[in-house]
């Protein structure tokens, strides 16, 4: 894709929450031993990893297995692999497994989170300074949302997106599955931009956020 397109890529390694314990080190395992050093012709290879699956298992918030799985991003990090994990798009996590999740994997970026919309009060003050001290950025997903109904309409990702602004968290916009749900980045951004209306303007950070979170050394910012 590099060599035909001109563009950067990696890859990031995907562990699953319906996946055993063993079978998640294995793909630890090979994320550690085909890491990126260097990068060729825009390819920089394996340079992170993140974990996905139904969060209607509940593993978010469980402390037992997380006392596993972290061991494993623990060695990712210590390896250099960014990390990222998805989490907080339903209510089956929620802010709650957000906030854990933070504590004992901390990623740097979190795959949706858009259940802070529903925080308040003394936990919305822990995560988002959390999320702003280490400069946590969330991956916000919108048509994959609506999809799945873990939003009712594009104006609750608006209004999110208006919070985090205001709260000066760290997000962009991803598109999360393109070809089952036939989406790409440019309509993302021009469905979210049309929502904001006159606050459309706002959407510009979040590009510039894009290169600043992102795993590929070639472009950070």
């Amino acid at each position: 894709a590099s060599m035909h397109y001109g563009v950067h890529t990696g890859i990031i390694f995907s562990l699953g929450k319906e996946l055993s314990h063993e079978d998640n080190w294995k793909i630890i395992n090979a994320a550690v031993e085909f890491r990126s050093k260097e990068y060729l012709n825009g390819a920089h290879g394996v340079v992170g990893v993140d974990m996905a699956g139904p969060e209607s298992f509940r593993l978010d918030c469980n402390d037992d297995w997380l006392e596993e799985v972290s061991k494993m991003f623990k060695y990712a990090h210590n390896a250099g692999l960014g990390v990222t994990w998805h989490v907080g798009e339903t209510q089956y996590s929620g802010p709650i497994g957000i906030e854990k999740i933070l504590e004992k994997i901390k990623p740097h970026r979190i795959g949706h989170g858009i259940e802070l919309r529903k925080t308040e009060g003394l936990q919305r003050k822990r995560i988002f300074q959390i999320l702003r001290e280490r400069g946590v950025a969330l991956e916000i997903c919108p048509s994959v949302n609506l999809i799945t109904r873990s939003i009712k309409n594009y104006t609750e990702i608006a209004n999110l997106i208006r919070l985090l602004h205001q709260e000066e968290i760290m997000y962009c916009l991803n598109t999360d599955n393109p070809y089952l749900i036939h989406t790409n980045l440019q309509r993302e951004y021009d469905l979210i931009a049309k929502e904001l209306g006159n606050d459309a303007s706002i959407l510009e950070e979040a590009k510039k956020n894009a290169f600043r979170i992102t795993f590929l050394k070639a472009v950070k910012q």
